[in-house]
C-alpha cells in the first residue's frame, strides 16, 4: 500500500468485533488507516452524505436496523462511488458471492481476519471499484457516440427520403398534368440541378440519360463523359453481386425502388463508398419507363464507422491488458502464497488449515472472475484461430450458466486474419445468442462456422418462440447487430428457422474488407 492514510467507515455494532477489526488495524502500522465507526445503518447513511470523507465501507451484515442484503442493496443505492467489504460471521461462500452481486466489492468472514488479508482486501476493493467507475463511464461515452452516429445516419436518411419524393412528385406531375408541363419541367431542373447530392437519370438499360453538377463532381467525370457511362459503371461487381440484381427485377416491373452501398471508381482512379437510391419510374399506362438514381458519398462515414469500431476493440484491449498485468498478477501471486501457507499449516498439523485452503478456493474464485471480465473486455485473441475459440468459449458458458443446450458447429478451421472483423463477428454471434436465451426463451442454440474461399457464414439458430412472436427481435438487439455487420461490410439476414424458432446469418466476403482497407490506406 502507499503512504497515503485509508479513511475506513466501519459500520459495526458488537463493541468485541469492531475492537478486533481495530486490533488488525493497527497491527498494520499508525497513519496506514484512519477509522470512523457506526453502528447502525442510519447513522453510517448520514456520515456518507459526502463521499469524499472516506475510501472504503465495512459493512456488518447484521446490524440493528437493517438485515442481510438489504444492508447492502442500501448502501450501495446511498453510497455509489464507495467501494464496500461486508462483514459476515457466517463461513458460507455463496453469502459472500450474494453479496458482491448485491454491489460489494469483497467479503471477509469475522474470525478469519488478520491484519495482512484485511490490507489486501480493503486495497483491492478499492481497486475493483476503481475499475468498475471507469468501465461504467467508458460505456456510457461509446453509448453516447454510438447514439450521435445512428442520429446523424437517420437524419441523412430523411433527407434522401424526402428527396426522392419531391422528384417523384414532380415527374408525376408532370405525366399528369399536360398543360403545366413546362412549368413542372422547370420546377424539376431546379430541384436536379440544385440537389445537394448526386442526381441521374437512367434508362432501362442503365445508360446515363442525364447527370446533376454533383454527381459529375463526385465522381470525376465531364457531362459528356457521364453520358457515355451506365449504373453499372457505378458498381463494384462484388458488391452487386452480393445483392443479386436489382436493377434487373426493377426494370422488369417487379420492385418500384431499391437502396445499394457501393464502392464506385472516380475517373482519376481513387475508389469512394456510395449509397444509391434508384427508383422506378412509370407511364401513363404504369410501364417501366426510366430510372432516377440518388447517390450520396459515404467514403468518410465508412471511415469513421471503421475507425470507432477499431477504437472500441483497441480500448477494450487496452483494459483487458491493464487487468491481465495488474489485477490478475497480484490474484496468481496471492494464490501461490496461499497455497504455500496452506501446505505449511497442513505439514503442522494446524488447526488453521482448514482457513488456509478456504482462503485458497476464495482467491480462486477471484481469479475466474477476473478472467471472465478479461474475456469480455478481450474476446477474441489476437490470431487466425482466435474466431473460433472465442466462440467456443462463449457456447460453453452459456450452456454453463443457463442449463441450456448450447453447441458449436466447425467442420474445419476458418481462419479470419484480421482481429476487428473477428471482434465484430464474435459480437454478432454473442448478441445472437444472448437473445435467443432471454427473449426466445430457446431450449437448444446451435452456432455455426463455415467458409467457402475466402468468404465466411457464420449461422446462429435456436428452437425459441419465433421472430414473428418476440417483438424484443426488432429492438436494439437487431440495429446493434445490423450496425456491427455494416461495420465489416458483411451481410445480414434474420428470418424463420427451418421448423421453429430463429435464424440469424452473417455472411463476410473477406475480400471486400481487404478492399476496404485498402481504400483507408489510399
Amino acid at each position: 500500500m502507499t503512504n497515503k492514510t485509508t479513511r475506513i467507515l466501519l459500520v459495526e455494532d458488537n463493541p468485541a468485533d469492531y475492537r478486533l477489526l481495530r486490533e488488525h488495524l493497527a497491527e498494520v502500522g499508525i497513519g496506514a488507516f484512519e477509522v470512523d465507526h457506526a453502528t447502525c445503518l442510519k447513522e453510517a447513511l448520514e456520515r456518507t452524505s459526502d463521499e469524499s470523507r472516506y475510501d472504503v465501507v465495512l459493512l456488518d451484515l447484521s446490524l440493528p436496523d437493517s438485515q442481510g442484503m438489504t444492508t447492502v442493496h442500501r448502501c450501495r443505492a446511498a453510497m455509489p462511488l464507495l467501494p464496500i467489504v461486508v462483514l459476515t460471521g457466517m463461513d458460507d461462500e455463496n453469502l459472500g458471492i450474494q453479496a458482491i452481486r448485491s454491489g460489494a466489492q469483497d467479503y471477509l468472514i469475522k474470525g478469519q481476519v488478520d491484519s495482512r488479508l484485511l490490507m489486501r482486501t480493503i486495497g483491492y476493493a478499492q481497486e475493483r471499484r476503481r475499475l468498475e467507475l471507469v468501465r461504467a463511464n467508458l460505456t456510457d461515452q461509446l453509448r453516447e457516440a454510438r447514439d450521435e452516429l445512428e442520429r446523424r445516419v437517420h437524419e441523412r436518411t430523411a433527407d434522401l427520403r424526402r428527396t426522392v419524393e419531391t422528384l417523384q412528385g414532380e415527374v408525376i406531375a408532370r405525366q399528369q398534368a399536360e398543360d403545366s408541363l413546362r412549368e413542372s419541367e422547370e420546377r424539376f431542373r431546379t430541384v436536379f440541378e440544385r440537389a445537394p447530392i448526386g442526381v441521374a437519370l437512367a434508362s432501362l438499360e442503365g445508360q446515363f440519360l442525364k447527370t446533376n453538377r454533383a454527381l459529375q463532381e463526385m465522381l470525376g467525370y465531364s457531362e459528356k463523359e457521364m453520358t457515355e457511362r451506365t449504373l453499372a459503371d457505378l458498381t463494384s461487381a462484388e458488391d452487386v453481386s452480393r445483392e443479386g440484381d436489382p436493377f434487373e427485377e426493377l426494370t422488369r416491373g417487379l420492385r418500384d425502388t431499391y437502396k445499394l452501398e457501393t464502392r464506385s471508381c472516380r475517373g482519376d482512379g481513387q475508389w469512394i463508398w456510395i449509397q444509391m437510391s434508384v427508383s422506378l419510374i412509370r407511364d401513363h399506362a404504369g410501364q417501366p419507363s426510366y430510372a432516377v438514381s440518388l447517390v450520396a458519398d459515404i467514403t468518410e462515414r465508412r471511415r469513421t464507422e471503421k475507425q470507432m469500431a477499431d477504437l472500441m476493440v483497441a480500448e477494450y484491449r487496452r483494459l483487458g491488458q491493464e487487468l491481465h498485468d495488474g489485477l490478475i498478477q497480484q490474484i496468481i501471486g496471492l494464490g501461490m502464497m496461499a497455497r504455500s501457507l496452506h501446505e505449511k499449516l497442513k505439514a503442522k498439523s494446524s488447526p488453521q488449515a482448514d482457513a488456509a485452503a478456504e482462503l485458497c478456493t476464495l482467491i480462486r474464485e477471484a481469479q475466474n472472475q477476473s478472467r471472465a471480465m478479461l474475456r469480455g473486455l478481450r474476446p477474441v485473441e489476437v490470431d487466425a484461430n482466435g474466431l473460433m475459440t472465442a466462440i467456443e468459449e462463449l457456447v460453453s458458458g452459456t450452456a454453463k450458466w443457463y442449463g441450456i443446450r448450447c453447441t458449436f458447429k466447425c467442420d474445419r478451421p476458418v481462419p479470419v486474419e484480421d482481429n476487428t472483423v473477428a471482434t465484430q463477428l464474435f459480437y454478432i454471434a454473442r448478441e445472437a445468442v444472448t437473445n435467443a436465451v432471454r427473449h426466445a426463451m430457446a431450449k437448444h442454440i446451435e452456432v455455426s462456422l463455415g467458409s467457402k474461399g475466402k468468404d465466411v457464414t457464420m449461422h446462429v439458430s435456436d428452437d425459441g418462440v419465433g421472430i414473428q412472436q418476440d417483438r424484443k427481435a426488432e429492438g436494439m438487439g437487431l440495429r446493434i447487430m445490423r450496425y456491427r455487420a455494416g461495420l465489416i461490410g458483411a451481410t445480414l439476414d434474420i428470418g424463420p428457422a427451418c421448423g421453429r424458432g430463429t435464424l440469424v446469418t452473417c455472411t463476410l466476403k473477406q475480400e471486400n474488407h481487404d478492399a476496404d482497407e485498402q481504400d483507408d490506406a489510399e
